[in-house]
């Protein structure tokens, strides 16, 4: 194994990234590294800093002297890093090695040996940067999901503590602990989805806490396993029908309220099939038009990063977009939230589609709301569940809908079109996996059986014969 640096920019005024190129029997790998220089102080040939010499400035030859010796103690941990994943059986791929120089970068610190006190360093330094996925920065999203599941682990680990009176170490971490975790998580009322959320981050931070050489204890990872989604156990995933979106394009609100527009940009959400963090920001300079004239939105998508081009082929979204002059207002997913279920509930007196009741989960924060309330003693303020016939939770399909809905919509609504292949479709969307785009196909059983027989119906009448 050889590991060479080298220079992808030849920029002669501004510090420019170093990489590593790692050469193994198998693989050629390139990776960034933490360290930069100005290109012209680099020599390319010996792939190191100039010739690091007296007759330099003072200031200069001890930077090139100090960044010398970093360079080089960095290939040494590299290649011993490298030849341990080997003697594990493990593979050497850019991502493990970016994540090791990571790692490294923040060592020269000292690092809280306890689970709870690495955890909240750990999360410290995704926030500033100095701890990245691969070579990127964790984005916020993803952060907002570590700092709940520090919240959730620190009440588990005092409820543990307090129940076996044991401190949680990495040496002692095991199946039967990983298990408790997740029944604790279950008790309170969360839901699968979530759930597999704080069970990969634990997986993470048992590995992380491994690559900082916190412990040895990689077996207990084969302990921690997500939770299978069961139909009837998630949160029912709602859309609107093409029916139920046109009514709520043409229903009539007060021009230039708040109400009109939430339900404008919800639409766009519809009509580009996009998450609210790229339908709630276009701007005039994300439209244009192709080569042949059709007319496009150009997104780069803020969660992946993905580029996505929609055609503008539906005349609603055309008129939305001309009525705002081509620069959509910016109106913050909360609000989007509360409003536009108003906006349903009240659509639904002249659409009653709307009012169907939905199987659906209570969250961990309504079970806690309802709970409270059955202790006030006015009986007029306790909150009622509707259920159905076999007992389980249901919701009015309005109260369901959110701004991810609209995305949800559009795809499933282009999708049951049948006028578009996958490939196309995914296109709009952004999604690289087919896997990953039929998570937003949300037809019911019902609904395909529906489509089925009306399937079957036309080529009955087609063929003139009855068919099976």
């Amino acid at each position: 194994m050889t590991i060479r640096y080298f220079l992808r920019s030849d920029k002669r005024d501004a510090p420019v990234t170093i990489w590593a190129r790692v050469r193994t029997t198998n693989d050629d790998i390139r990776i960034p590294t933490d360290e930069s220089i100005i290109a012209s102080q680099w020599d390319k040939k010996a792939g190191m800093p100039r010739s690091v010499n007296k007759n330099l400035e003072p200031e200069r030859y001890e930077k090139a002297h100090k960044l010398s010796a970093r360079l080089s103690d960095l290939r040494e941990r590299l290649l011993v890093h490298m030849d341990q994943l080997q003697t594990k059986g493990k593979s050497i791929t850019a991502k493990s090695l970016s994540d090791f120089i990571a790692m490294e970068a923040v060592t020269e610190e000292a690092i809280p040996t306890a689970i709870g006190k690495y955890l909240e360093w750990l999360i410290a330094q995704m926030k500033s940067g100095s701890f990245k996925h691969g070579s990127e920065r964790y984005d916020s999203d993803t952060i907002k999901v570590w700092n709940n599941f520090k919240n959730v682990f620190s009440r588990f680990e005092k409820e543990y503590e307090d129940r076996t009176g044991k401190v949680l170490l990495w040496d002692t971490l095991d199946k039967v602990t990983m298990d408790a975790f997740v029944k604790y998580l279950e008790d309170y009322g969360y839901l699968t989805k979530t759930i597999n959320k704080y069970v990969i981050c634990l997986k993470a931070l048992v590995q992380y806490a491994y690559n900082h050489n916190l412990h040895d204890n990689l077996k207990c990872l084969k302990g921690i396993q997500k939770l299978k989604e069961v139909e009837g156990c998630a949160t029912t995933k709602c859309y609107l029908n093409e029916d139920e979106v046109q009514s709520l394009y043409e229903m009539e609100l007060p021009e230039g309220s708040l109400k009109c527009k939430v339900r404008d940009v919800f639409l766009i959400g519809v009509y580009t099939c996009q998450r609210v963090s790229d339908y709630g920001s276009l701007r005039p300079s994300n439209f244009s038009m192709t080569t042949k004239g059709t007319k496009v939105i150009r997104i780069v998508q803020e969660k992946t990063g993905n580029s996505t081009v929609v055609p503008i082929l539906n005349g609603n979204l055309q008129k939305l977009i001309e009525k705002y002059h081509y620069d959509i207002p910016h109106i913050s997913d909360v609000i989007i939230n509360r409003y536009i279920k108003n906006i349903l509930m009240d659509l639904s007196e002249n659409v009653p589609s709307l009012r169907t009741p939905v199987r659906t989960i209570l969250t961990l924060k309504e079970k806690r709301a309802i709970e409270a309330s059955q202790k006030d003693e006015d009986v007029s303020k306790r909150i009622e569940v509707e259920t159905d016939a076999e007992g389980n939770v249901v919701k009015r399909k309005y109260s369901l809908i959110s701004t991810h809905s609209a995305r949800r919509s559009g795809i499933t609504n282009l999708y049951k079109s049948h006028l578009f292949n996958t490939r196309q479709l995914m296109s709009i969307s952004g999604h690289k996996t087919e896997s990953s785009f039929y998570l937003y196909i949300s037809e019911s059983a019902d609904e395909l059986a529906d489509e089925i027989a009306a399937i079957m119906e036309k080529a009955k009448k087609e063929s003139n014969e009855e068919l099976f």
